[in-house]
This record gives C-alpha cells, sequence and structure tokens, in this order.
C-alpha cells in the first residue's frame, strides 16, 4: 500500500489556495483500494510497525510513522521494491476514505480505516 521519500519544504505565500489537512494516521486496520475494488489491507500498530495483508496471508511488513501531512512506510528488506516510501494524504470524505499519493511517483489509492 505505502512507500518513502522525504516531503518537501513549502514556501506559501498569502495569495496560495487554503488547503484542507489531510487525514491523520492512527494504529488500526485500513482498506486500499481504487474506490470500487479493495486491493489490499494494512494493519498499523502502535509500535511503529505494519502488516500488509492480501488474500494469501501476510504479503509485507516493515515500520511506518506519520509526517506532517501524511506518512511513511519502511518494507523489511533491501531489495529495489523494499525501499522506504512516503505518501501525502487528502481529507477523510463523507464516505469515510481518504486519498492518498505516493510522493515519488504521484500513485494514488483510496484507503478507509475499517473495523478489527
Amino acid at each position: 500500500m505505502i512507500g518513502a521519500l522525504y516531503l518537501s519544504s513549502c514556501t506559501a505565500t498569502p495569495d496560495d489556495p487554503v488547503v484542507e489537512s489531510g487525514f491523520e494516521p492512527v494504529p488500526g486496520l485500513y482498506a486500499t483500494g481504487d474506490g470500487t475494488t479493495v486491493y489490499s489491507q494494512t494493519r498499523l500498530n502502535a509500535d511503529g510497525t505494519y502488516v500488509d495483508l492480501g488474500e494469501a496471508g501476510i504479503t509485507g511488513e516493515g515500520t511506518w510513522y506519520a509526517t506532517t501531512d501524511g506518512m511513511c512506510f519502511d518494507p523489511e528488506g533491501d531489495a529495489e521494491n523494499q525501499q522506504e516510501r512516503c505518501w501525502r494524504n487528502g481529507p477523510v470524505d463523507e464516505n469515510g476514505r481518504f486519498l492518498s499519493t505516493r510522493l515519488d511517483t504521484g500513485q494514488s489509492y483510496f484507503v478507509k480505516r475499517i473495523d478489527d
């Protein structure tokens, strides 16, 4: 679901539009998808670890942390697809979901907290 790149600094001016703050991540179980289909689930643990879950069970795990406007994930391992990635979270909509956008690629998914 999620990965990392460090957030760049912002140089807002008085003429810039006001942006509604995004979802602030807290421990729990989340579903990730395209708005109609759930691709995976991620459990954020209070100790800063996470587990990605798919149809076949655990598909990944590592550590996570909240940033000013999103979250970063650092998967276990050092392979090319296991590098830290950060995501910017949009505001929660009327359906209880938010759009999370990967900072280094612009790839976006809808994320929704679900019951444990």
